[in-house]
């Protein structure tokens, strides 16, 4: 336990023993990689490790407005075998138009995946796909996109 501002910190019962890491797949310019009819493809910076994945989020720097579109802005969460052989969706589209300047959001994982889905061994890429055939009216500014993962080995 550590003492932090005199309270003490201990992980909540169920995670006792894990240290979760954030990964991050982004830009601080994505307004030159988010671009309009097109897909883009960000890959996290993944360990050559063997991982879980816990959760999804996404946040976003535009001040005075917020990333817009004339619809959505889907962005999926996939993992990519080392061999290249299998893509398995992790996650449903977030529309990307629905973040608020400043305010992390969190994905939904799918609910049909099995446990080992989630687990990237080494080698396997997570990557974000942002997917658009619309006009973005207002591209995101800071646009970060994290998975938080326990190391499994």
């Amino acid at each position: 336990m550590a003492n932090i501002g005199g309270k003490y910190f201990a992980p909540k019962p169920g995670r006792f023993g894990i240290m979760p890491e954030m990964l991050v797949a982004g830009s601080q310019n994505s307004t030159a990689i988010v671009s309009t009819t097109a897909t883009t493809q960000w890959n996290f910076t993944t360990p050559l490790r063997k991982i879980r994945c816990l959760r999804f989020s996404a946040s976003t720097r535009n001040t005075p407005g917020v990333v817009s579109a004339t619809g959505t802005l889907p962005c999926t969460i996939k993992k990519i075998s080392a061999s290249g052989a299998t893509t398995t969706a992790l996650t449903s589209a977030f529309d990307l138009t629905t973040l608020v300047s400043n305010v992390v959001k969190g994905f939904t994982i799918l609910t049909t995946l099995n446990p080992p889905d989630l687990v990237l061994q080494e080698g396997d890429v997570l990557q974000a796909v942002i997917s658009t055939s619309l006009t973005i009216t207002t591209l995101p500014v800071d646009l970060a996109i994290m998975a938080e993962v326990d190391i499994a080995e």
